[in-house]
């Protein structure tokens, strides 16, 4: 299991973000959204459960589990989330 600071910082650089701001409410527009969708999915694919991301993030154990579902969609098709996935895998790798 990757470290959770390794994927933060990983998140934060690739979307030219503060790690801070990953947690708070009320950015939900390009590039927080994005950026809080491929942390939480990358964070539950790294074996931390849905009711330790709901209490980081401030919302409900249901919210983690649709954010997490529409990322594992998103993840099968040919997105730019798909692609934002794979670039911060490829840093974390490194």
């Amino acid at each position: 299991m990757k470290q959770k600071s390794d994927i933060e910082k990983a998140v934060s650089a690739h979307f030219k973000v503060d790690a801070a701001d990953l947690y708070k409410k009320g950015k939900y527009t390009y590039p927080y959204d994005g950026a809080r969708s491929a942390l939480m999915w990358l964070l539950y694919s790294n074996g931390v459960k849905s009711y330790v991301l709901s209490e980081m993030f401030g919302i409900t154990d249901r919210q983690v589990q649709i954010i997490c579902a529409r990322a594992s969609v998103a993840l099968k098709s040919d997105t730019k989330f798909k692609e934002d996935i794979e670039k911060i895998n490829k840093a974390l790798a490194s």
